[in-house]
Parts: structure tokens; C-alpha cells; sequence
């Protein structure tokens, strides 16, 4: 679901993060439609330009848990086969030219699994 943003109402914290009135948040639109019918939020693009234009207030982030967790486990899967690529491209300067080329099909199946992340 698409991203969308609030004002916040009142004092309010959110999956461990403190937020504060007059602070524009942007989330998840589950997790905003949540926050204004419980009347923590105003979704209004009235409210939310009032509080950047007038209060000179910047949008903050919000990430939920699962969401920081899973771009974390992605980030690591990169850099594992970003190593695994830079090693395989180092064994094949000094491999033997019959070797090469297994070495280049590895190299090959470690980047379409890069490039399907």
C-alpha cells in the first residue's frame, strides 16, 4: 500500500517512536486511516501543507518493524552476494583460462540473484 501523510494531533507513539503534535508523519495509508479514526491524525492536505508551510515542520519517515527488518535482511542478501561476486571476479584474474569460464557462469547466476532483489 501506498505511502500517505498526517498531521498528528497529539502526542503519540508509534512502534516505539515518540511523536509529537503539529509533526507531519508519513506512513504506511493502513496505518494513517488508522491514526485519524482513532482522532490521533488529520490526513487533510490542509493540515499537512498548514504544519510544512506555516510551521516549517519536515515530513518524518515512519517504517514499521517488519518493514526496517525486511529492508534490513535485503541489504544484507546484497551485500553477501556483492562479496561473493567481487571474490569470484578476483579467482578468475588468476584463474587458468580453462577455469574461466565456470568462473564467469557463477559470476552470471550471483548477479541475476543480486538483480531479483
Amino acid at each position: 500500500m501506498a505511502n500517505k501523510q498526517a498531521r498528528l494531533l497529539a502526542k503519540k507513539i508509534i512502534d516505539g517512536v515518540t511523536y509529537q503534535p503539529n509533526q507531519v508523519i508519513e506512513a504506511d495509508a493502513a496505518l494513517i486511516k488508522a491514526l485519524v479514526k482513532e482522532g490521533a491524525a488529520d490526513d487533510s492536505g490542509a493540515a499537512v501543507k498548514h504544519c510544512i508551510e506555516q510551521e516549517g515542520v519536515k515530513p518524518v519517515l515512519h517504517v514499521s518493524p517488519e518493514d526496517k527488518a525486511a529492508a534490513e535482511a535485503r541489504q544484507a542478501e546484497i551485500d553477501r552476494l556483492t562479496s561473493e561476486i567481487s571474490k569470484l571476479q578476483a579467482e578468475w584474474t588468476a584463474a587458468a583460462d580453462a577455469d574461466k569460464a565456470a568462473i564467469e557462469q557463477a559470476v552470471a547466476a550471483k548477479q541475476a540473484e543480486l538483480a531479483k532483489l
